[in-house]
């Protein structure tokens, strides 16, 4: 268990490594155009870290099927391109129709990617904690459960081929 503990801490490294030079840029062009306190840029970094775990624990629940069953994984990443567009991060949540807004609201991306953007506009990190508790919760808890899920799947998949090495 703890090697493959080891092998989601270097999948994560990888990922954060990968995204580190465009985020970078990105986060500095956006303190330039909208400045935050310090404490704020800090609380947005491990937000972001975060998410790079969520979507890390992803990569890895993906990596599985890849390998084991090609059709899942084809499905799997359908499913999670449709939930990214559904997040709001390229649309705004009021573009949709408002039929389709309750559906877009049980989306866990959505919460997670609204609560960035709340903290980085509101700036003001005791209030944002107060006035969105639950998007801090879903936030929380898909960085807790997606990992673990991805972990279980990981050792099922492995142990059910046999495979070795890990």
């Amino acid at each position: 268990m703890m090697l493959l503990l080891d092998f989601l801490f270097s999948f994560f490294l990888s990922h954060l490594i990968i995204i580190a030079i465009p985020f970078a840029v990105f986060f500095l062009l956006t303190y330039i155009i909208s400045p935050i306190s310090f404490f704020t840029i800090v609380f947005i970094i491990i937000i972001y870290l975060l998410i790079d775990l969520i979507f890390s624990g992803l990569g890895l629940f993906l990596a599985v099927f890849a390998i084991s069953k090609e059709n899942y994984w084809r499905i799997f990443s359908i499913g999670f391109t449709l939930l990214f567009y559904a997040s709001c991060v390229i649309y705004p949540f009021e573009v949709f129709p408002a039929e389709i807004q309750p559906i877009i609201q049980l989306n866990p991306f959505y919460h997670i990617f609204d609560i960035l953007r709340i903290t980085w506009l509101e700036d003001n990190l005791m209030l944002t904690i107060t006035n969105y508790p639950f998007q801090f919760i879903i936030l929380i808890g898909t960085a807790i459960i997606v990992p673990l899920i991805a972990i279980y799947v990981f050792n099922k998949v492995y142990d059910k081929f046999g495979i070795v090495g890990y």
